[in-house]
């Protein structure tokens, strides 16, 4: 499961750019959602805080509910929810694959 790791470390990196894109557009937004004045309050570098890094989820379902598809920030969103989901499946499978693998082969 040693192979998953380097990509492990590419979604984080898609994770906090798309998080720092995502704040940088909502803080330009002149007519601001809820999920934009959740997103805009927070800090543009990302910090390892579990309070930001869940302020940053809600607000980013927030803003794809309430915008339209089109919108840049509602795309950055939707790429930050999307990295994140894949690195919490890829986790997923580094636990449960050699679980699988031994409960099969034993």
């Amino acid at each position: 499961m040693d192979e998953l790791i380097p990509y492990m470390f590419y979604c984080m990196v898609v994770n906090v750019l798309s998080r720092t894109c995502a704040v940088v557009l909502a803080k330009r937004e002149r007519d601001r959602t809820s999920g934009e004045e959740q997103l805009a309050a927070l800090p543009v570098m990302p910090t390892r805080e579990l309070l930001v890094m869940r302020g940053a989820f809600f607000a980013c379902v927030a803003i794809i509910r309430q915008r339209r598809f089109g919108s840049p920030i509602t795309i950055v969103s939707s790429i930050h929810l999307c990295s994140l989901a894949a690195f919490v499946m890829m986790l997923l499978a580094m636990g449960f694959v050699p679980l699988l693998q031994f409960f099969l082969d034993g």
